[in-house]
């Protein structure tokens, strides 16, 4: 096996060895014509020429991409559904922390940064001062940018049987696979049979989503 050796002046070397095994051809490689900054990395093209790169949530090993986003209204139902079109903001402060490139969202609808296979939860948090004996919270998807399909649901009952206010919640889940940015996106949606406030909290998730992308597709 060659090796290229380059000697310090303190008389340690850094060696550069040839594979364990015979390159099926002569392997050439071409470095770079300057440094990178830093934190980025080496790659190849695939052709044997070298360059520096940032790593983006595609090139992360492990978790990529966390991130959180609340409701910052109360949504009023009775009788019917809702998708939840407005009043979204992304979770921060008060030791709420995000990771990676985030989701975007526009009227309700959200939009994944990068392809891959995310984690997406829908928690609820309700309250009513009468009955509501059938509730539901949802999760939509699209992979064609058109067609909303229910993918995830959760049903819960609250019952009036004392004074003052009656609480519940639903918690539903969804793994999805992002194979095009543009086409797969997901919204949410909530339903009550009697009068439900849909109640928000400036400190608390209450109700709120979360997205953790899990790896590549």
């Amino acid at each position: 096996m060659s090796n290229l050796n380059f000697l310090h002046s303190g008389g340690n070397k850094v060696t550069l060895s040839a594979p364990d095994s015979n390159p099926s051809s002569d392997v050439t490689l071409k470095l770079p014509q300057a440094d990178g900054s830093a934190d980025q990395f080496l790659k190849t093209d695939g052709s044997g020429a070298l360059s520096f790169a940032t790593p983006t949530d595609t090139d992360t090993v492990g978790l990529a991409m966390a991130d959180q986003w609340r409701r910052t209204a109360t949504l009023n139902t009775n009788g019917g559904s809702n998708f939840i079109t407005t009043d979204w903001n992304r979770v921060s402060g008060g030791g709420f922390g995000t990771l990676g490139t985030g989701m975007s969202e526009s009227g309700g609808i959200f939009t994944f940064p990068s392809t891959g296979i995310y984690l997406v939860t829908w928690q609820a948090y309700a309250e009513t001062s009468s009955t509501s004996g059938v509730n539901a919270v949802n999760i939509y998807i699209t992979t064609d940018n058109s067609s909303y399909n229910n993918s995830a649901s959760a049903l819960f009952s609250m019952e009036y049987d004392m004074s003052g206010y009656n609480y519940g919640n639903g918690h539903c889940s969804a793994m999805i696979d992002v194979t095009d940015t543009s086409q797969v996106k997901v919204k949410f949606r909530v339903y009550s049979s009697g009068s439900v406030a849909w109640d928000i909290s400036s400190s608390q998730n209450r109700n709120c989503a979360t997205f953790l992308r899990l790896g590549n597709t």
